[in-house]
């Protein structure tokens, strides 16, 4: 059984870089240049140039959770060499999640985790890897109402908190277009069904099936990100899982980024899962030029696979991974 989807990668980098005759190893690739700030053009992404860019990248786990859990800001490396390599698996986008009541400093989180302290962190980050050419994705990923500490994933946002957080986090990014804000990590109003009343809850908020707590609609949200000034492009979620037939219907009217793919059915195979998606012939996802953002950028996150066969290193069979086996992304 292999070892996890990035560390493969950084293996065959490796091996890339000294298999080279008595020449000694290749010189190193020039530095990157900064991020490009994007913009929606039809459905694609382009840059200021008007060259289309599709997304390909990993999630970065930790600055969701570590900072309510009381012990530090990410879970694992964030320092300039665990960007650079990131960025040496040809990725160009790293998906940041992050946590309401610990931008906000509200709710007893540790004060030497919330608040200004956390959003230097993040800002940082931020800064390290839009420098190294990385466009950054910041996510709402755990949220609460009232005075709860975000502990975990909510159905939906919630009107106590949700639009002053991202008020302010699109006052701090804006003129980064750099940067992507994604409203809500996947939402699941009226129990996670695909039902009239789900949808209503998803765009307009308020009283809603199900949830103890006002919600607030991505409406709401994305007003409240322009209120701030912001111009960056916004990422909002669907309600449910997004199966074979809906991606590429979607994806030829406005840019389309699957943010976390994964599949539940046992033995399916990595590139069934990459290029089918949508139902059609493989490779028809990167034709209509939609983006992917694998589970995690930590290699203990990642499942390990034998051959073309996913199998879980876990009991609970929910198959995530990190786009690229053992290869760079393409």
């Amino acid at each position: 059984m292999r070892y996890a989807a990035l560390v493969a990668i950084a293996m065959v980098a490796a091996c890339r870089s000294t298999a080279i005759g008595s020449g000694g190893p290749p010189p190193p690739p020039p530095p990157p240049g900064p991020a490009p700030a994007l913009h929606v053009q039809g459905n694609q992404l382009v840059d200021s140039a008007g060259h289309v860019v599709r997304l390909k990248g990993v999630n970065r786990s930790g600055t969701e959770y570590a900072c309510a859990q009381g012990w530090g800001f990410f879970d694992g490396p964030s320092d300039s060499a665990s960007v650079a390599a990131i960025a040496s698996w040809k990725a160009n986008v790293v998906r940041v999640p992050l946590n309401e009541t610990c931008w906000l400093a509200i709710n007893g989180v540790s004060p030497a985790y919330s608040g200004a302290a956390y959003a230097r962190a993040i800002s940082d980050f931020v800064g390290r890897l839009n420098r190294a050419g990385l466009v950054v994705i910041l996510e709402l990923h755990w949220s609460a109402a009232g005075t709860a500490i975000a502990l975990g994933q909510a159905p939906m946002p919630n009107r106590d908190h949700t639009p002053k957080f991202w008020r302010e986090v699109a006052a701090a990014y804006s003129g980064n277009n750099a940067v992507i804000f994604d409203l809500f990590n996947e939402p699941f109003p009226d129990s996670n069904s695909n039902t009239a009343e789900a949808w209503r809850c998803w765009r307009d908020g308020g009283t809603c099936s199900g949830m103890s707590f006002q919600a607030a609609g991505m409406q709401e949200l994305v007003d409240s990100v322009r209120s701030a000034g912001a111009t960056n492009v916004i990422m909002v979620g669907g309600t449910k899982a997004c199966w074979d037939s809906t991606a590429a219907p979607v994806a030829l009217q406005v840019p389309l980024v699957l943010g976390e793919p994964g599949a539940r059915r046992p033995r399916q195979r990595v590139r069934d899962l990459v290029d089918g998606l949508d139902g059609c012939a493989p490779g028809e996802l990167s034709r209509l030029g939609v983006g992917r953002v694998g589970q995690s950028a930590r290699p203990d996150h990642e499942l390990r696979w034998n051959a073309d066969d996913l199998r879980a290193d876990v009991q609970d069979p929910v198959f995530e991974l990190t786009l690229g086996g053992s290869r760079d992304l393409e």
